[in-house]
């Protein structure tokens, strides 16, 4: 048998609460600032475009629940180049948690790319502008 064990510690950050306004601003990825920036306005509506891959990100990110700082995100991509043209025309469901103590804040995000037979993971960390 294989038995996974996992350890983990509360964070007080997850009972921040949740307000879409927060988000608000520019984002760009943490592990290649120049390729992509990522906005996100005072009601949800994200956009994205990433200048290496060419996908081209619209949708929109909600308070899942406003006593807690965990965000539902829904998002569909398009225009999408070379490896990453499988995401076309999909939808991505996902989770996300914002941290204002860190200096520039972050936006933590885990998508799941639904597709007919095959699911694509993607995760995120963006770094507010």
């Amino acid at each position: 048998d294989f038995y996974l064990s996992f350890t983990g510690a509360y964070d007080a950050l997850h009972a921040r609460g949740s307000q879409v306004a927060t988000l608000a601003g520019t984002f760009h990825p943490a592990t290649d600032p120049d390729s992509e920036v990522v906005t996100i306005d005072a009601n949800g509506v994200v956009f994205s475009q990433n200048a290496t891959t060419g996908c081209v990100v619209n949708g929109s990110i909600k308070a899942f629940d406003s006593d807690y700082n965990v965000y539902r995100l829904d998002l569909t991509y398009s225009s999408c180049r070379a490896a990453a043209v499988v995401l076309n025309g999909r939808s991505a469901e996902g989770l996300g948690y914002f941290d204002s103590t860190k200096n520039p804040a972050v936006l933590f995000i885990a998508l799941d790319v639904l597709g007919s037979e095959q699911h694509y993971s993607i995760v995120r960390t963006l770094i507010r502008k």
